[in-house]
């Protein structure tokens, strides 16, 4: 399953439907805060992509993940970055970005953990 948290409702939905072509179950929340809520709850979440409008909230998001659930995959993209240094590991896509890249890396990460979206660490697909 995968989380999208992202605040404008238009790239949220086009993410999600990337996420669904790739065979994992995907929802979106606008916040941080309500992204926290849900992987508190007990979820299959087993990648999280970020991309909210203050570099803060994006941060704190990510490094709170890292420390939290070590498990689950995280996709950034964000255009406020000032240093890499600052960032966990994960995939980082900076923007401004095209639709083509967002779903190569969606792509590469759900192959890459396979389709079975229901499981944190994956399944193979068939």
């Amino acid at each position: 399953m995968a989380l999208v948290v992202e605040d404008e409702p238009e790239y949220a939905a086009f993410v999600v439907a990337a996420f669904n072509r790739f065979g994992f179950h995907a929802f979106a929340v606008e916040s941080a805060a309500t992204a926290i809520e849900n992987l508190e709850c007990p979820n299959s979440v087993a990648v999280i992509l970020i991309n909210l409008s203050t570099e803060r909230d994006e941060l704190d998001l990510v490094n709170t993940v890292t420390v939290r659930w070590p498990k689950i995959k995280i996709i950034l993209l964000s255009a406020h970055l000032r240093s890499l240094r600052e960032l966990p590991p994960s995939i980082f896509l900076a923007k401004p970005t095209s639709a083509a890249a967002i779903i190569g890396v969606i792509e590469h990460v759900t192959l890459s953990m396979g389709s079975d979206a229901d499981s944190p660490k994956g399944g193979i697909f068939h």
